[in-house]
């Protein structure tokens, strides 16, 4: 493959693929032998463009042709992308020549591959003339020596060239010398400082750790002092104990502290009864009283609305908010009026 820019020749490279592949394809497709497959190119090998009529023989050979091809065909894809990347241009056209770019219709193959269009070119005429032609093919018993001469320069020799630059002549990575002369201070003076980051860290690791332990130690002889335990035995199963029980002893004061401020029901009741005015005097009758908590419920029924004023009044004085709340009475209501009350006590 070769690359031409302004007709001068910029590029080639060699693609391992030839007609022997598309000959041994042919061979395992319809079981020929060699040279029987091999007189089958060009003239009776096509790629077929459309299959639109076209009969099984012929669609068969075009599938053979386009399979046997591909592999080549991907080589040249990312060769020319490669090529488009460092030359920073575009394929305006190619042209493909030898006795494969001969079979009929080969060139829309690489056209419809590649979106590049593609002619067909002969080795004699189009490219070289047909004196070249006739001196290429009459050179044609030194090629073998001329491949076989070009293939021994591609290999690596057996016996390297001595060097002579030995001892202070010998080829040597100033790189790191240089480097050394540059950075040498600012390299130094970095280790030193890490050197001192790592003591400092060290030493702040071992201040702390003391100070942990002596803490603990201080913590503890508190710890056996207040919790009456000798501080040998002291531990944090023993302190953990104590606490338990100081809290549950907290505990008991708080509940204890409230059952003093709790008022029982009957007292309620006693003071309730002292407190209301007599029930004969005043014509009224209490028929429910509710107790619950602090909230006192009382409910009756009164011959006349200034009774059921003075009851309130009493109640009022009573209650621990100096509220007195109206409810509706819930009893079965009689020939006088019912009243319902809801106070709340201390306790």
């Amino acid at each position: 493959v070769s690359v031409f820019r302004d007709k001068q020749m910029i590029f080639t490279r060699s693609i391992p693929w030839g007609e022997k592949n598309l000959i041994l394809e042919i061979m395992r497709q319809y079981n020929y032998p060699y040279e029987q497959a091999e007189s089958l190119i060009p003239e009776h090998v096509q790629f077929l463009v459309s299959l639109t009529g076209a009969s099984a023989d012929a669609i068969k050979i075009s599938s053979v042709v386009e399979k046997t091809m591909m592999p080549f065909l991907h080589e040249m894809r990312l060769m020319l992308i490669d090529l488009q990347d460092r030359f920073n241009s575009p394929v305006a056209s190619a042209s493909i020549t030898g006795r494969v770019g001969n079979i009929e219709n080969i060139n829309a193959l690489f056209t419809k591959y590649f979106a590049i269009p593609f002619n067909t070119e002969r080795l004699d005429g189009d490219i070289f003339s047909k004196y070249q032609v006739e001196s290429i093919f009459g050179n044609i018993d030194k090629l073998a020596i001329a491949v076989g001469t070009a293939l021994e320069g591609l290999k690596k020799p057996r016996n390297p060239a001595i060097n002579l630059r030995q001892g202070e002549f010998a080829k040597r990575n100033l790189f790191l010398i240089k480097a050394w002369a540059k950075w040498s201070h600012a390299l130094i003076l970095i280790g030193v400082l890490y050197l001192g980051l790592i003591l400092y860290g060290f030493a702040r690791e071992q201040i702390a750790t003391g100070l942990d332990d002596a803490a603990f130690e201080q913590l503890q002889k508190t710890a056996a002092k207040i919790a009456n335990i000798p501080e040998p035995r002291v531990s944090a199963e023993k302190v953990q104990q104590y606490l338990d029980q100081e809290t549950e002893k907290q505990d008991n004061l708080k509940v204890f502290e409230k059952v003093q401020d709790v008022e029982p029901a009957m007292k309620v009741v006693e003071t309730l009864s002292q407190e209301l005015p007599p029930s004969k005097l005043n014509n009224f009758d209490i028929r429910k009283v509710d107790v619950k908590y602090s909230t006192i419920t009382i409910e009756g029924e009164a011959q006349q609305q200034d009774t059921v004023s003075i009851i309130r009044k009493k109640l009022e004085a009573m209650s621990f908010d100096k509220k007195v709340q109206t409810i509706t009475p819930t009893i079965k209501k009689g020939t006088g009026t019912a009243f319902a009350f809801r106070i709340k006590t201390k306790g």
